[in-house]
């Protein structure tokens, strides 16, 4: 590839990336407007103070909860990910951010991940928060943006599919109950009398 196609080709990769944040949040943002109901519909039906893997006494226990796909590793000089890492830390410590909550959420993602030498991590961060990042090579930018689309894609398909959308985005109250019938059965919760 041309230094302009390789270029392009990071252009292309962040605007994929960008849009599919976009996208993120809008579910998400849907989604939380049906946890509150979505909870009530089901305390309703089963206690899952007493449901298996529920915190005894829990009355706040959510079980709509979806996990994050790890992507393996790649390789980074040690001295190429100290860089990474300082550039973060610049951007995100609380000392110059004024405890800006997001900025310090990712602060303390981005020291988890360089105490335990998580590079792919700390690439993602840099590569999210649009760093200038010289010390990688175009071809090493191109997979973490592709790497990053990917996870961005597999959180989309997870929230699209998961339950609590399903459940929010039913036609009626027949195809809702259907919904929470078949996750009452498959989380094994016993219902009420």
């Amino acid at each position: 590839m041309t230094c302009q196609n390789v270029s392009r080709k990071i252009k292309s990769l962040e605007y994929s990336v960008e849009h599919l944040k976009l996208e993120l949040e809008e579910v998400a943002d849907e989604m939380g407007k049906y946890v509150g109901e979505f909870t009530s519909k089901l305390y309703e039906q089963v206690d899952l103070t007493q449901a298996e893997g529920a915190p005894a006494g829990t009355k706040n226990h959510n079980p709509v909860l979806d996990e994050v796909k790890q992507i393996n590793n790649r390789q980074v000089q040690p001295d190429e990910l100290k860089k990474i890492w300082k550039k973060i830390a610049l951007v995100t410590h609380p000392d110059k951010t004024g405890n800006n909550p997001r900025l310090t959420g990712i602060y303390k993602k981005a020291a988890r991940a360089w105490a335990t030498y998580d590079a792919n991590t700390m690439l993602q961060i840099a590569v999210e928060l649009r760093l200038d990042t010289p010390e990688l090579s175009r071809e090493t930018m191109i997979d973490v943006l592709y790497d990053v689309q990917k996870n961005l894609l597999l959180k989309l398909k997870d929230l699209e599919s998961s339950v609590l959308v399903q459940w929010g985005r039913a036609k009626n109250s027949q195809e809702r109950e259907n919904i929470m019938s078949h996750y009452i059965e498959a989380k094994g919760y016993m219902r009420k009398s």
